[in-house]
């Protein structure tokens, strides 16, 4: 997000980002990874009565209140940890102790996270909770029972290895679930994800589909040219041009906002010199 790159400059000129530590000066002091001095988790205290709860949840219950009353408030929350095994996941819950409609948005932004990371986070129901009914003491409960779908609030663990050696991939998978779940992009906007050069042109299947009504489309340049991105259709008719400039080989990856498209089956065409390919996708509303 602080990068130079255009996904890092499209999120600081879209979003608002709070990063809020979980104060813990006790736990820090005395080597005490999530409880204070009185002994109590206080990311597990969310659910005792303001009066009585732990000054640290005190101070974050009161900080997110705030920010939720900003002109741009939280709309996604993710509890970043440090995982005590060597993989990467984000901690689901499921439909019965949310909604059917929160169960969907959860999978279908892990599902973009992962898919800008192949093979290095887990799929979304590696790690499960809430599996009958929401629990009340976690930050995420916080949010679903004073705001529900508004706030997507989940937690992330990150590998607690040395040889992880992977951030900046899984920061940039991140961001670009972020961007992703808010409709940040448009539709001209190209990504630059991978600089190495690759062997071969190639166009990939968009991800999600079905897809409503966002998605994205990657495609491999072995070499610079003029790239035209084009959307048709089932009748042929152009309905939105991509992408139409000179671009530098690479992996490339292009947000899709199809808003303001009916339901249907679309074509989506890449040429790059004498390098053409065609793949169909289906927006369901």
């Amino acid at each position: 997000m602080l990068s130079n790159s255009s996904l890092g400059k499209r999120l600081r000129d879209s979003c608002v980002f709070s990063i809020v530590p979980m104060y813990n000066p006790d736990g820090v002091e005395m080597g005490l990874p999530r409880q204070n001095a009185h002994k109590i988790d206080i990311e597990s205290n969310w659910n005792v009565d303001t009066s009585v709860s732990e000054p640290e949840v005190k101070v974050l219950r009161k900080t997110f209140s705030r920010l939720m009353m900003e002109p741009n408030p939280i709309q996604i929350a993710l509890n970043m940890h440090s995982s005590t095994g060597t993989k990467r996941f984000f901690i689901y819950h499921t439909a019965k102790g949310t909604s059917q409609l929160y169960s969907t948005i959860q999978i279908k932004f892990i599902d973009t996270v992962r898919y800008n990371f192949p093979g290095g986070i887990q799929p979304y129901n590696y790690s499960i909770s809430w599996k009958d009914s929401a629990a009340r003491q976690y930050p995420e409960s916080w949010f679903w029972f004073n705001h529900k779908e508004k706030v997507l609030a989940l937690t992330y663990e990150d590998m607690n290895d040395i040889s992880a050696n992977s951030f900046n991939k899984t920061a940039n998978a991140i961001a670009q679930g972020i961007a992703d779940q808010l409709g940040i992009f448009g539709t001209s906007v190209s990504f630059v994800e991978n600089e190495s050069v690759p062997t071969g042109f190639l166009l990939e299947q968009n991800f999600p589909n079905p897809f409503n009504p966002t998605t994205i489309i990657k495609y491999q340049l072995p070499i610079a040219g003029h790239v035209s991105l084009r959307v048709y259709d089932i009748l042929g008719r152009e309905v939105a041009i991509l992408i139409n400039e000179e671009q530098l080989s690479g992996t490339h990856s292009v947000p899709f906002n199809a808003s303001s498209l009916s339901s249907g089956v679309y074509i989506y065409r890449l040429i790059s010199g004498n390098s053409v390919e065609m793949k169909k996708m289906q927006l369901i509303r």
